[in-house]
């Protein structure tokens, strides 16, 4: 009843007084990243206290008692508060990002369908714009490695694994069975490959990460799946930024936006280049990313985006144990000798239409169009690569009651096609010595059409006040066909359909009260093998090979303590793995693929923030994340040598992440992070072991305003403080060659030091 007279006074009041002056303030007030509505919403006039809340659609009226300008606050729960300057006639859009001690109410799309973050029945873990600002934002890895259960290798910026769980330590280069999408527009290629450190983090509003397999919804994805956000904003503003630092390190980005009643539009560019800490590691990237969002009238959005990206980077390459030690700054001989290197081209294209058929009725589908032109010289040989690929993911959304409690369900399908054309060729270098990779004969040529798609349908029910229930349902069906186009003895040319693959889910979420929430999920995920994997030492395809498949089981919980200044989450979860894909090397460069058994994986995720000090001139925000794993084969035989029981390879024992944010009313700020990562295997007889190590990286700025609308942020850091002598990215199972020894270590960054300076200018309501 208090709660009736509060919220009704909030109308009633404005509305009197709108009578009395005749002039009203509007506007609506969406979340940052999903511009999803935010209903209940707090706006208050400072000066008078006269205030109202948002309705359903997010859009509130407030009543001007005069025209000079007044200053409004607005908050709500699980989000920052803002204040804004607004006069009679000012129509306000306002995008608020999500607290980082109360995540309770906070707007995820972790089952696409958009939902508040206790009542998802799983792990989610937020990186939010201003955390993904707390190192120099030249990658992505710092923020995700703060993450509980998330781990990222990162031998060089293009050289990177993520893991999740331990799912994809194994992949030899690169990032598989882990899903990634930027603004529903697919990252994961058709052999299921992943790159998301080509969206440079200027362009990214906030990343959600959804830990376990998530097929009901997603499609393959044993991992899990990384959901990128594209950055809008409220204002009308140009900004540049510029960061230098040590081995040649320059980074810009320029940005203009224009957010309009009915249309916002924001276009990045950026450039950054590194003449590395080690031998052969020069990088350039440039970029260009365009968002679009047109919304005519309440019912309909439109959404488009457009990404292009041009890098080349020189390849280092790993090196071995004796080197790592006493040279670390190395390349490996050959890589440096050829000058190996990766470049190309690609660009992203996808346009999505979201329409509200009636109240309770909705549909969103989304497609998109994507190219990558690659180069790779490499030692061994060269390579080139063409890819084209398209796709349409459509779904409805119905929301309705069920013996008078909310329900809402979910249904659509996804269709991805790539098609992927490679060759190889010789490489020279070794008989034009300093001349770098120069090619020479066709060594082989390749083309190969990949498909999928996924029919999946979810409900959400609302079974009592504080009981929820979720249960979702994908069906999968991947088929290739691969065409040799080399004439030789050898011929490859063949086609494979994997079996369908049925993913189900279920999960419940009980709210304790407010503050206290409970969870349980159970989840089945896959991963099928690529087009490499299938293929057998001979050449020929592999029908027996199996897509990697898992079972998931959690249980969780999300409280928040001390009067919301206080944030925890804590996980428990078991993995059952079969049908193991293993990659066995049989050359420099090549693998085959094998089904080696089982794998399990039980671990326990923490993840704790608070805030010290709360409505003061200073905000101290301490933050602690911490992993512990029991990782193991639980069957594993490969190359007739028996390795069950053993701890899996790639993936370290423990991590432990511990920092202070430091925030003032003047503009000053400090950000500290101590990264503790524990000893890793690096073959599957446990014979070998990389070193624990610790990482600290500080921070500090000052952010200013001068003539009225121009923002400024000056900031200084320091990387790898302590100068640790470190792995940052391991390869597992390593093998020399011709005598060598094997290669497992890329050295990490000594301690390096970087400094930024920011500019932006904004015709706009925040101040």
């Amino acid at each position: 009843m208090r709660q009736l007279i509060i919220t009704s006074a909030f109308f009633i009041i404005p509305a009197l007084c709108q009578w009395l002056y005749g002039q009203t303030i509007t506007g609506q007030i969406v979340d940052a990243a999903h511009n999803e509505p935010l209903y209940n919403v707090s706006v208050i006039s400072l000066e008078d206290s006269i205030g109202t809340v948002t309705n359903e659609q997010g859009y509130f009226s407030l009543a001007a008692p005069h025209s000079d300008p007044v200053y409004l606050n607005i908050s709500h729960l699980g989000y920052t508060s803002e204040n804004v300057y607004a006069k009679a006639g000012d129509f306000i859009r306002l995008r608020l990002e999500p607290s980082e001690t109360n995540l309770q109410e906070v707007i995820v799309k972790a089952s696409q369908i958009n939902e508040a973050y206790r009542e998802v029945p799983g792990a989610v873990n937020l990186i939010t714009r201003k955390q993904l600002q707390r190192n120099d934002e030249t990658t992505v890895t710092p923020a995700l490695n703060r993450l509980p259960g998330v781990y990222m290798h990162s031998g060089s910026l293009n050289t990177n694994r993520i893991t999740i769980r331990g799912i994809g330590a194994r992949t030899p280069y690169g990032t598989n069975k882990v899903r990634a999408y930027y603004d529903d527009i697919p990252l994961t290629s058709g052999e299921g490959e992943t790159t998301i450190e080509d969206i440079d983090l200027a362009a990214i509003q906030r990343i959600e990460v959804i830990k376990g397999p998530n097929s009901s919804v997603y499609g393959a994805g044993l991992a899990g799946t990384i959901n990128l956000t594209s950055q809008l904003t409220d204002e009308n503003s140009i900004s540049a930024k510029s960061t230098v630092g040590t081995y040649g390190l320059l980074r810009t980005t320029a940005s203009a936006a224009i957010d309009g009643e009915r249309n916002q539009l924001n276009l990045t560019y950026t450039d950054t280049h590194t003449d590395g800490y080690r031998q052969n590691s020069e990088y350039d990237r440039k970029s260009f990313i365009f968002t679009s969002k047109i919304t005519p009238n309440e019912k309909t959005a439109v959404s488009v985006l457009g990404l292009y990206t041009h890098m080349k980077a020189y390849i280092p390459s790993s090196v071995n144990e004796e080197t790592f030690n006493t040279a670390p700054s190395s390349a490996a001989y050959t890589w440096l000798q050829s000058r190996g290197y990766e470049a190309y081209n690609k660009a992203n294209v996808g346009i999505s239409y979201h329409y509200h058929i009636t109240n309770n009725l909705e549909s969103i589908t989304s497609t998109f169009l994507s190219f990558r032109d690659a180069d790779e010289p490499r030692p061994f040989d060269i390579l080139r690569e063409n890819s084209i690929a398209t796709g349409l993911r459509s779904r409805l959304i119905w929301r309705t009651d069920v013996l008078q409690r909310k329900m809402t369900w979910s249904g659509g399908f996804e269709y991805f096609s790539d098609w992927y054309q490679w060759s190889t060729y010789e490489n020279l270098y070794e008989q034009n010595p300093g001349a770098g990779s120069i090619p020479g004969n066709i060594l082989s040529d390749n083309k190969e059409h990949r498909y999928y798609y996924n029919i999946f349908a979810q409900v959400n029910w609302e079974l009592t006040q504080k009981l929820s229930f979720q249960a979702g349902l994908n069906s999968n069906k991947t088929s290739y066909k691969l065409d040799d186009l080399y004439a030789d003895s050898l011929d490859q040319s063949g086609e494979y359909d994997f079996s369908t693959t049925w993913s189900p889910r279920a999960g419940i979420v009980y709210l304790l009260n407010d503050e206290h929430s409970i969870y349980a999920s159970v989840s089945h995920g896959f991963s099928p093998p690529s087009v490499a994997e299938t293929l057998t030492p001979e050449g020929t395809i592999n029908t027996n090979i199996q897509p990697e498949t898992g079972w998931n089981y959690e249980i969780g919980s999300k409280d928040s303590w001390l009067n919301n200044r206080l944030y925890t989450e804590l996980s428990i979860y078991r993995m059952d793995i079969d049908n193991l894909l293993v990659a066995q090397r049989t050359g420099p460069d090549t693998y085959v693929g094998i089904n080696a058994g089982k794998t399990l994986h039980e671990g326990v995720e923490l993840l704790m923030q608070m805030d010290v000090l709360k409505h003061t001139t200073w905000s101290i925000r301490p933050f602690l994340s911490a992993t512990f794993m029991n990782y193991r084969f639980e069957e594993f035989t490969s190359e007739e040598e028996n390795y069950s029981g053993n701890d899996l390879t790639g993936v370290p024992s423990r991590t432990v992440n511990f920092g202070v944010d430091l925030d003032s009313e003047s503009g000053i700020y400090l950000y500290s992070n101590y990264q503790y990562t524990g000893s890793i295997p690096l073959n599957d007889a446990n014979s070998l072991y990389s070193d624990s190590y610790s990482l600290v990286n500080i921070k500090a700025g000052y952010i200013g305003r001068f003539l009225k609308n121009f923002e400024y942020d000056i900031s200084a850091g320091i990387n790898n403080l302590l100068d640790e002598h470190y792995a940052s990215m391991v390869l597992v199972n390593a093998v020399g060659f011709g005598g060598s020894a094997p290669r497992y270590y890329y050295p990490g960054l000594p301690r390096n030091f970087y400094g930024s300076l920011g500019i932006r200018y904004s015709v706009g309501n925040r101040q």
